[in-house]
């Protein structure tokens, strides 16, 4: 039984670039258990708004509470939902997203897939839902608006449920140090100096307040920087990789490839198609 808001496919695909919203689901009401084969090249931004069980791809399985939220990669297998013999139905929302743009999204706002976080208030993340929906819905629809709205979705969903309401300042001077300067190499040891932490205190203390591994989160804004290069500019994949702060363009291209699931001369030549 489903019972919500469902969007299905946008026509106006020439306006989304390298993203494009699929599906949106408001508050949608269901019973049985949803399996995805790992197979769909899509990813789905889902709020659980009940009890129910949630299987990850790596096997990991247990009962969410209300205002659970994951990130499905349907490149890979999930399930969740009860079984019809419990009797249970179950509610949650969502947007399901197709594109490498969405890992450029997920990068920039320090989200990662196959994780289980949690909201305290689902009311922000119900306001992005109709924010989106709003905009995908209506015949004038601006692509450029709404990867602005999901960009903004995830940057809040992070925000709100992953970085704490107090961050050291040391560890904040890392971060706009990081944010300043994203195609200076820096290392661990570098970055721990700076804060006046040893290693493993400044490696705990970033991923607690940040919600991710310091070099981890250094290596995203050096990506974030150049997907920016290779859609603004006419410079070199090789020129690209300099201004990166990587001297071998293998090594560039292999770290975004892994990053984005394509390569950097892939990911312009589908923009120059769109």
């Amino acid at each position: 039984m489903d019972r919500g808001i469902r969007l299905y496919e946008i026509e106006r695909q020439r306006h989304f670039a390298d993203l494009k919203v699929e599906v949106v689901g408001y508050e949608v009401n269901r019973t049985g258990i949803y399996q995805s084969p790992g197979s769909l090249d899509n990813h789905r931004i889902m709020l659980f708004q009940s009890h129910m069980p949630v299987r990850l791809a790596d096997g990991h399985e247990e009962i969410v509470e209300p205002g659970t939220f994951t990130i499905f990669d349907s490149m890979k297998p999930s399930q969740y939902g009860w079984d019809l013999a419990t009797g249970h139905d179950w509610i949650h929302s969502w947007v399901r997203v197709t594109g490498v743009g969405i890992n450029r999204l997920l990068t920039a706002s320090g989200m990662q897939t196959g994780r289980f976080y949690h909201l305290a208030d689902e009311v922000s993340f119900l306001y992005w839902l109709q924010q989106i929906h709003r905009e995908a819905s209506d015949l004038r629809a601006d692509g450029r608006i709404l990867v602005a709205l999901l960009e903004a979705c995830l940057h809040d969903l992070h925000r709100k449920a992953v970085m704490p309401d107090f961050v050291e300042s040391n560890i904040l001077m890392a971060c706009r140090w990081i944010d300043s300067n994203p195609a200076t190499p820096v290392s661990l040891h570098q970055l721990a100096a700076m804060a006046n932490y040893s290693i493993s205190h400044f490696c705990a203390l970033f991923r607690e307040q940040i919600g991710v591994a310091p070099m981890k989160y250094a290596m995203s804004k050096r990506m974030q920087l150049a997907t920016q290069l290779l859609e603004d500019t006419g410079l070199s994949v090789k020129q690209v990789a300099d201004q990166c702060g990587f001297h071998d363009v293998y090594h560039f291209s292999r770290t975004f490839s892994k990053t984005f699931n394509q390569s950097p001369s892939a990911y312009r030549d589908q923009l120059g198609q769109m």
